[in-house]
């Protein structure tokens, strides 16, 4: 804190991304909005990578709401639930709203702090991503999207 100017904090834990947050968003602002860089879109080129579990738990929910009995494990069970992850909006605001994807806390900077903050983080044995932006936007204030 001494390092970086940190204008929001949120935990990503029961809640996932479109509870937790927009929190750290004023009370009251009704010119901001979030956009997260989706890590699923093909066109992605940041660091953060969602950590396999969470395509295998994605997997049982889907497998277990068809009840179709077909049971996938290993690396067969990863690749159906990565594909149904970008392709069912369902699903997949589920899985980001009730897991943390492999975020586990995000913090608000200024632009120009962003590099700052995550080399001192990642010298600490942290990993750290730009994970998204907070941007004036009063159509969509308060929303959380992803791009």
């Amino acid at each position: 804190m001494n390092e970086v100017e940190i204008r929001g904090m949120a935990n990503i834990s029961g809640g996932g991304f479109y509870e937790n947050i927009p929190r750290m968003l004023p009370q009251g602002n009704d010119q901001l909005s979030i956009t997260i860089h989706d890590p699923l879109n093909p066109g992605y080129k940041g660091g953060w990578t969602i950590p396999p579990i969470f395509a295998r738990i994605t997997y049982g929910i889907k497998n277990a709401q068809l009840s179709s009995g077909i049971a996938l494990d290993g690396a067969a069970a990863q690749t159906v639930g990565e594909e149904i992850l970008r392709s069912d909006e369902s699903i997949r605001k589920l899985m980001f709203n009730t897991y943390n994807m492999g975020i586990g806390f995000v913090l608000a900077l200024p632009p120009n702090d962003v590099q700052k903050a995550a080399a001192f983080l990642e010298d600490r044995g942290f990993p750290a991503w730009e994970i998204g932006r907070i941007e004036s936007s009063a159509e969509r204030a308060g929303e959380l999207r992803f791009v």
